[in-house]
């Protein structure tokens, strides 16, 4: 895994994947390997072999190919949504919400769903459904509330 692809932001990875530099596959390979890495329980459905198929498929957009989380209050349709609640652990959405398609019509890839809060209603990242999500950077405490499980996978 070459180290300097999880230091480049998403335009960055967007310009040099469209320049040929590296692989859309490549990156996403690199970016489930630091997710794979760390314990903090940010990632609470993967999707990585579903994401690896829609790079080998091809990418398109401004940001084809850049590897992105969903939170897990929004629906990816044919993924479990949660709402960090035990209540919820079997809903599979058919469609995908609004807002996420709008963002992955830029050419984002989906490794999977972040964790959050029960209906991310509390500043913690401590859903009843799943194990508190760590911070990378002060594992005493937490990540935050809503965005708590994307906030770790960037942080690690």
């Amino acid at each position: 895994m070459r180290d300097e692809l999880g230091a480049w932001d998403a335009v960055q990875t967007a310009e040099r994947i469209a320049a040929g530099d590296v692989s859309a596959r490549e990156v996403v390979e690199a970016a489930i390997a630091r997710a794979e890495q760390h314990a903090l329980n940010a990632i609470v459905t993967p999707t990585f072999e579903r994401a690896l198929s829609e790079v080998d498929r091809g990418v398109r957009g401004p940001l084809g190919g850049v590897p992105t989380f969903v939170k897990d209050l929004d629906h990816l349709a044919g993924v479990r949504t949660g709402f960090g609640s035990r209540a919820f652990r079997d809903l599979v959405p058919r469609e995908t919400s609004p807002n996420v398609t709008q963002l992955l019509s830029t050419g984002l890839v989906a490794l999977g769903k972040s964790a959050t809060p029960e209906f991310g209603l509390t500043c913690a990242t401590e859903p009843l459904a799943h194990a508190a999500t760590v911070n990378p950077r002060a594992p005493g405490f937490s990540p935050g509330g809503s965005s708590g499980g994307a906030a770790a996978l960037v942080a690690a």
